[in-house]
């Protein structure tokens, strides 16, 4: 197993390759990006897997997701809270 990096874009929904995963461990900004560090089985097959971000107040439609973490952006006047959606079927 390795931790692996993956920037995020600032968009409500995304898709991510990444091979499989055991864990994910937390969203961070670095750089002043948002990053998701996950701990992953190099080697194995690549999948999408889907990531929401919403900000505090907006919208948040029914369904599966599992909370991720909370970054924060220009001085915490915009704060937005990662969840994953599981693998893209």
């Amino acid at each position: 197993m390795e931790i692996w990096k993956f920037p995020l874009q600032m968009q409500e929904k995304q898709e991510i390759d990444m091979p499989q995963i055991e864990e994910i461990l937390c969203v961070q900004m670095q750089h002043d990006r948002p990053c998701l560090w996950v701990l992953c089985y190099p080697g194995t097959t690549k999948q999408k897997r889907k990531i929401t971000i919403y900000g505090t107040g907006h919208y948040m439609p029914e369904g599966y997701r599992r909370y991720i973490g909370t970054f924060q952006q220009d001085n915490g006047h915009l704060v937005s809270h990662v969840f994953d959606e599981g693998m893209v079927r």
